[in-house]
């Protein structure tokens, strides 16, 4: 009973898919937008240069083995190159960039040490699939995701910037409303992970007398609300 159940509701699906999605017009398009993105804080361990006047440092309590990176909400731009298959299915390559304002948290153990703004960047490069819930209205849901890698540099007041490099992942949904044969706005929600980061510098920054080479440990969230404009050719 469960099978000839179940074999109904495939055959619409596929049905669906293909007769309904070959209303939408296949065929390559761009696509850019900004938005804003909210994004988690990072817990970071430091390492150091031990022979960097470590001693006098820990003498003066100036030794913090942790910082907490709280980042503002940062605002983004984006665009893409994508193709559209099959009806309901779309690919892109996407370019991004994110930018958050952060409240950079220095600790010794438990205890407070310092505070500084730090900038924090993102620059990712991904390749995305979606699928189009196509149906007889302007509005179109879609969901997708993808994958790429990520840029991540941090910025101190003397101009020092640490920076990693990490694997991505991205989760998307949203809808597209159509506005002409050629031209749609998306607006969509995006999610957005890193590998653990790891913060480098060939020289030191604002933490010279904290002799820090690297801190990290957190992998880079964020959650983003996009609006974009497509252009179909």
């Amino acid at each position: 009973m469960r099978v000839s159940a179940i074999n109904p509701l495939l055959g619409l699906f596929v049905w669906f898919s293909f007769t309904e999605g070959a209303l939408a017009q296949d065929g390559f398009y761009l696509k850019a937008g900004a938005g804003v993105q909210f994004t988690s804080d990072l817990d970071n361990e430091f390492s150091r240069d031990l022979g960097f006047d470590f001693l006098t440092c820990q003498a003066i309590g100036c030794n913090p083995d942790r910082s907490v990176s709280d980042p503002d909400v940062g605002v983004g731009a984006a665009f893409a190159i994508g193709n559209r298959w099959l009806g309901n299915f779309r690919s892109e390559i996407e370019y991004r960039f994110i930018r958050n304002v952060v409240d950079f948290q220095v600790f010794e153990g438990d205890f407070f040490v310092s505070r500084v703004d730090a900038p924090l960047k993102s620059n990712s490069l991904s390749a995305l699939a979606f699928y189009d819930f196509v149906n007889s209205s302007l509005f179109t849901p879609f969901v997708g995701g993808g994958i790429g890698v990520a840029f991540v540099n941090q910025t101190f007041g003397d101009g020092t910037t640490y920076s990693d490099t990490e694997f991505a992942i991205q989760l998307r949904g949203g809808v597209s409303a159509k506005v002409s044969d050629v031209w749609s706005v998306d607006l969509e929600y995006i999610y957005f992970d890193t590998n653990d980061l790891n913060f480098e510098t060939s020289s030191f920054s604002d933490f010279s007398s904290l002799n820090v080479l690297s801190f990290g440990g957190d992998d880079f969230r964020s959650s983003s609300a996009f609006i974009s404009i497509r252009r179909s050719f």
